[in-house]
């Protein structure tokens, strides 16, 4: 346990950069998933009318010809 202890406090230069392209690899990973995801959870249509001020619009928007079930409808 000793031996553990002490080696944890004084780490070597090879575990030092391991960890290091560790955490680096992690973050790059964040860096990459996290836009994506951001951007498909608000970029739907419950989200954008979550807002208060967007009900009219979004109530003008169904009556719209460029509502998808109505096109779907219509076809």
């Amino acid at each position: 346990m000793r031996k553990l202890w002490n080696a944890l406090r004084r780490p070597s230069a090879r575990w030092s950069v391991l960890a290091l392209v560790a955490i680096g690899i992690v973050i790059g990973i964040a860096l990459i998933v996290l836009p994506h995801v951001g951007i498909k959870v608000t970029s739907t249509t419950e989200f954008c009318v979550s807002c208060h001020s967007m009900q009219p619009v979004y109530e003008e928007y169904k009556q719209s010809v460029a509502f998808p079930e109505r096109l779907r409808r219509a076809s």
